[in-house]
Parts: C-alpha cells; structure tokens; sequence
C-alpha cells in the first residue's frame, strides 16, 4: 500500500430525495431529462406498484431516478471497472454533491408540485493507514463522545443532532449520522488465479441530513434552493470538522 493518504471524502453513492404530500405522476424518464439535460438509457416502469425508474449517466457517473408514490430519489455512483480496486467510489464528495443537488433543486423550484421534504445523503469514505489511524481520526471528529482509541473495537455510533434551519426558522434540519471504522479487501477472479487486492482502511460515515418529516405544507419554491444549499453545506462541514 502506498504512504499517499487522500484526505478527501469519498462516497460510494451521493443521493438527493424529494418527498411530496400527494402522489408524483411524471414519468422517469421526464424527471431525468428536465434535471439533467439528458436522455436515459434505460427506463423501467411498474405501473402496479407505481414505481418508475429511469438510468443513464452524467458527469460521467452513472444516475438513476426512481419515482415512488410521494417519492423521488435522485441516486449518482461511480462506474465499477476492473482498475478501481475494491469498490468504485466517487472522488471528493465536497465537489459534487453541491453540483448534483443544486440541479435537482432548480429543477424543483420550477414544478408546480410542492416539496414538503428534502434530503441529502451519502456513504462517505475517508481512506485511513491502518485500524488505528481510522480511530485516531474519528476521535477527532467525533466531539460528542469521548473515543478511547487503545480500547475500542469494532466501533459504530449514530446520531442525530437537530437544529433550526437559518434558511426558514419553521423548518427543523435533522443532522443524522452513522461512523464506524471498516477494513474492505477484494478480489478479482481471474482464469488462472484470483487477484488479490491491498486491504484499505476507512473512517465512514453515512449521512442522512434532511428536513423534518412533520411538515405537511409544502416548502415555499423561493426557498427551495437555498435550503438544499444548506443542507449541502451542512454535509460538508459535518465530514470536514466532525460533529460537537
């Protein structure tokens, strides 16, 4: 393994999802053109169960819409390739998930349809040297609870930390997040023999950073981008100072 440690977040998916007080009639197919600008490769309906999906890919990376009921969750993750080691993941969260969620925000600004709840979430990896460099560094980001880095093991902690938005002082922000400290190792299987990769090493942390799901009036559209602005912001700060 190389000494270079990224110290950027990384994430294996970045996800924006709208909630609505009534049930979202556009197709997929539709959503994905009218956020992206582009045409989706392939569109799966299920009429029964009114659900939608439509994938295809932007930036590069590849994006799903999936229309559920209320529901619409706007999904990116980075295309597997043999090269990439032990799991495709997004490089440098902080860059773009502002992009990929202000899209979805304009978009929404725009619909007749009001939101009543937005969300913004992600697998964020932080590339560790070891076990013991994963728990030193979520000491330093974990400031609610004291982390006896020599004693723990197999660490997992959630939390959520509230806070009114300064957006919209009626709308609650929840703060949720998920941090452990994991090890992956892959392999490819090849014809002759398996090829084995270098164990890494990862702080994760899972975010869920949304408004509060008590609302049952739709969020005015002028503030709509300005609060998906903040909750982004929120998720940055969080992987970059850690939570107090």
């Amino acid at each position: 393994m190389t000494d270079e440690i990224d110290t950027t977040w990384s994430a294996d998916h970045l996800r924006v999802s709208l909630f609505a007080s009534d049930v979202w009639s556009m197709p997929a197919e539709d959503i994905f053109f009218g956020v992206f600008g582009a045409t989706a490769e392939t569109i799966t309906n299920k009429p029964a169960a009114n659900e939608a999906s439509a994938v295809g890919v932007w930036e590069g990376l590849r994006l799903e819409v999936k229309r559920t009921f209320n529901r619409i969750d706007f999904v990116v993750q980075d295309v597997p390739t043999d090269m990439m080691g032990p799991m495709p993941l997004i490089k440098d969260v902080r860059s773009v998930l502002p992009k990929f969620s202000s899209l979805v925000a304009l978009w929404v600004s725009k619909q007749t349809k009001g939101v009543i709840r937005i969300a913004l979430g992600c697998n964020a990896f932080l590339l560790s040297q070891s076990v013991e460099d994963s728990y030193v560094k979520l000491k330093g980001l974990i400031n609610v609870i004291d982390i006896d880095v020599a004693r723990f093991k197999e660490f997992r902690f959630q939390v959520n930390l509230p806070k009114t938005s300064s957006v919209s002082p009626s709308i609650t922000i929840n703060r949720l997040s998920n941090w452990a400290s994991i090890a992956i190792r892959a392999a490819l299987i090849g014809i002759d023999a398996p090829r084995y990769f270098d164990d890494k090493y990862y702080v994760s942390c899972s975010l869920d950073v949304n408004t509060d799901g008590e609302r049952t009036e739709p969020i005015n559209v002028d503030l709509v981008e300005r609060i998906t602005e903040e909750l982004s912001l929120i998720c940055a700060e969080i992987l970059e100072v850690g939570i107090s």
